[in-house]
Parts: structure tokens; sequence; C-alpha cells
């Protein structure tokens, strides 16, 4: 396959990498890459509207599903320590078990 952009003869590599299909040339001076991803331009999607979705998928997830996410725990352990500790402190007091 010939570069559009730099017309070297056979020059075009393909990789597969995340789940995407992409072609460049293999001239170092060249730049010429494609995609096949279907949707490079996510300039339509407002921040309202990714935060509306994460919402929804986040809301319909588990504690062991959110765990999994890496570094989602550290995250949640380290902002809701005090509300943690102060669960465990209420439970402890009231003579109930740990959940």
């Amino acid at each position: 396959m010939n570069c559009p952009e730099c017309g070297g003869v056979d020059t075009i590599v393909m990789r597969k990498m995340v789940g995407q299909l992409y072609k460049f040339c293999d001239v170092s001076e060249c730049s010429w890459e494609y995609s096949t991803s279907r949707n490079d331009d996510y300039s339509w999607v407002t921040d309202e509207m990714f935060d509306d979705c994460l919402n929804r998928i986040v809301s319909g997830l588990d504690g062991d599903a959110l765990f999994a996410i890496p570094g989602a725990y550290e995250l949640l352990s380290e902002a809701l320590n005090n509300d943690v500790l102060s669960a465990l402190e209420e439970k402890r007091d009231s003579g109930g078990e740990e959940e």
C-alpha cells in the first residue's frame, strides 16, 4: 500500500492497538496515520452529557465492580475514610456486627 502523504511505495504498516486498527507510514520523515475508530471526534459530547451518562453507568455498579477499577479503591477509601470510620464506630457502639 502506498502512502497518500509522502508517496512511499508499500510503506503502510498496520497494527492493532487498544482495540483499534492503526495504519501509519513507515517512512521516518512521514507523519501520515489513520485509525479505524468510528468515533475519533467526540467534540459533540458536552460535559453535562458525559457526566449524566457516567452517573447512570456508575449507579448500576456494585462495590466489587467499582473496586475492580484501577485506582478506585484508593480514591474512595481516602475520600470516604471518615464516613467509614464513623459508621464502624456507630456499629460497634450499638452492639451491631460489622457488615
